[in-house]
């Protein structure tokens, strides 16, 4: 048996998210699908991330075990033959045995992008939140900090989240600006389903003054998925990267 791991791009857009679910077209089935037509065999694809329905990945990461012998760069660029053209397999490599995409994961990136200005953007509209209102950066900054360290996210999780424990270790958090966007970098070590969506929506709500700037820290406490209440809409939501130690 012989481990691959690819390294996968997708636009989410035209998607329900990474994982395979019955009756809808997701990135996971699309991507098993062709393997296995090439391959000739049933496979289990695994994903480092279960990223929502029309969220985003620059660097997903998946693995699959395969009885065949292939080259990695000709299984590549099979896949990208077979593949619609929002999803891009970047690189594939044969790894350890040992190797699971998500098990192995230590880190994990997410960016969320806001597009701040009066009229928004036909070529932005698939990739971020257009926001009219003033955006206080500073605010923003010094509300994430409270974010940092672990903590019980039950308060940021979705709804019918299925994990296990609702702790979580976050290790930055913060906004940036670049011209009329304004970009939120969260680093942790797992997400909860909608965390990182109802973290930018808690805080926008802050920014737009619907709630006092204790709101985070109170959501932390209460552990209430319903006072967390607010939930940026998915597609300025962006996987960027997955932190393994070794492979």
């Amino acid at each position: 048996m012989t481990n691959f791991k690819l390294s996968i791009q997708y636009d989410g857009t035209n998607y329900f998210g990474w994982q395979i679910q019955p009756s809808q077209t997701t990135v996971q089935g699309i991507i098993k699908d062709k393997l296995e037509l090439i391959l000739q065999e049933n496979l289990v694809l695994h994903g480092a991330s279960r990223t929502d329905a029309k969220v985003h990945a620059k660097a997903q990461i998946a693995n699959f075990f395969t009885e065949k012998t292939i080259n990695s760069e000709n299984l590549k660029n099979s896949l990208n033959k077979l593949l619609p053209l929002d999803i891009r397999i970047k690189a594939v490599e044969e790894v350890s045995n040992n190797f699971h995409s998500r098990k192995d994961a230590k880190k994990k990136l997410y960016r969320y992008y806001i597009f701040n200005n009066n009229t928004g953007s036909p070529f932005y509209r698939n990739y971020s939140w257009h926001i009219r209102e003033k955006i206080d950066i500073e605010l923003l900054n010094k509300l994430s900090r409270d974010l940092i360290g672990e903590h019980n996210f039950l308060s940021f999780s979705g709804q019918k989240c299925s994990a296990k424990t609702f702790n979580r270790t976050i290790y930055n958090a913060f906004w940036t600006k670049k011209k009329n966007f304004y970009i939120f970098s969260i680093v942790g070590n797992g997400f909860l389903k909608n965390m990182v969506r109802k973290i930018v929506g808690s805080l926008i709500a802050v920014n737009h003054n619907k709630e006092d700037e204790n709101f985070i820290k109170l959501l932390l406490e209460v552990k209430d998925p319903s006072r967390a209440k607010y939930c940026a809409p998915p597609q300025g939501l962006f996987l960027e990267k997955i932190f393994y130690e070794n492979i």
